[in-house]
């Protein structure tokens, strides 16, 4: 999936390039729930015309995609390091005693731990594909922050700068620090 295929519906930042002429990057996370890794690797393989690799049963990654590889995974890291570990069938009490205390925290986490779906660093003219996503697995079953007393989702933009300047660095710092209460209160993030 190429982002040249159509202009992109968002707005684009007043700098969209870096000082090299490219198109500036950004990496997204998506956090949601209700969706098991397997549906939600499939949905976003589907979407970016990719295929999934099983890397364990907390991580996927998704590949065909000319930006990079997608991945889907449980936002677990303990997990997910256990879950990359080559083990061997063991016998004995203790192989079975933590056998069974990752099973009984992969069952825990599936009530609190969010999935999440971490993008390849994308072109920005890509962002309203992003949003074509979001809906898809929405339609799937995919559920935010705000279907559910104990979820504390995020979405995470991690946008590439124009160039890595002092003063370009500087004005970000400021912007941010600027805007930080209007973007608080424009994000109603629910604070228990």
């Amino acid at each position: 999936m190429s982002g040249t295929d159509q202009p992109s519906p968002l707005p684009l930042p007043p700098r969209p390039r870096t000082r090299d002429g490219a198109l500036r990057r950004v990496g997204v996370e998506l956090e949601m729930k209700g969706l098991d890794i397997d549906t939600l690797s499939g949905l976003v393989a589907d979407h970016v015309g990719g295929r999934v690799e099983a890397i364990s049963r907390y991580e996927h990654r998704v590949d065909g995609d000319d930006a990079g590889d997608w991945m889907v995974e449980l936002d677990f890291e303990y997990l997910k390091q256990r879950g990359r570990q080559s083990r061997q069938p063991e016998d004995g009490v203790l192989a079975q005693l933590d056998e069974a205390a990752e099973e009984l925290l992969a069952a825990g986490s599936e009530a609190l731990v969010p999935m999440e779906v971490v993008t390849p660093p994308l072109p920005m003219d890509r962002l309203g594909d992003l949003e074509q996503l979001i809906a898809r697995l929405r339609d799937a079953g995919a559920r935010g922050t705000r279907d559910g007393l104990t979820f504390a989702f995020g979405t995470h933009l991690n946008p590439e700068l124009p160039d890595t300047e002092t003063a370009t660095i500087t004005r970000y710092l400021k912007a941010f620090l600027c805007l930080f209460d209007w973007l608080r209160a424009e994000a109603r993030v629910d604070l228990l």
